[in-house]
């Protein structure tokens, strides 16, 4: 229910500012959340686009990498998840802020 509620507030947020990257990003988590992966892709597209150097951004291109790999396009659920590592200077960080069992599956054919 409070989910609902989130959807509706970020959609009258993006209605009022379509540059608005906390609501974009918000939405792409909720659409996430319910399973609109396309969605989740886009608004995390736009996400990236307004803040580039956000803080958010090494869980959003994960969070965006999942919905692609959900989508079954796993190149570009890898490409979205590598992105992640190259926005912090430093990787190993990066990666212990990070889980991604898929990579491994992706790689190891399983």
């Amino acid at each position: 229910k409070e989910y609902t509620k989130a959807l509706r507030d970020y959609d009258r947020a993006i209605e009022l500012d379509p540059r608005d990257a906390l609501a974009l990003g918000g939405r792409g988590s909720i659409s996430l959340l319910f399973g609109k992966y396309q969605d989740c892709i886009v608004y995390y597209s736009k996400f990236f686009e307004i803040e580039p150097d956000s803080p958010h951004r090494i869980m959003a291109q994960y969070n965006q990498a999942v919905c692609y790999w959900k989508l079954s396009k796993p190149f570009h659920a890898v490409r979205s998840y590598m992105d992640g590592f190259f926005i912090d200077d430093n990787v190993a960080d990066a990666i212990r802020q990070i889980e991604f069992p898929f990579v491994a599956r992706f790689f190891l054919g399983g």
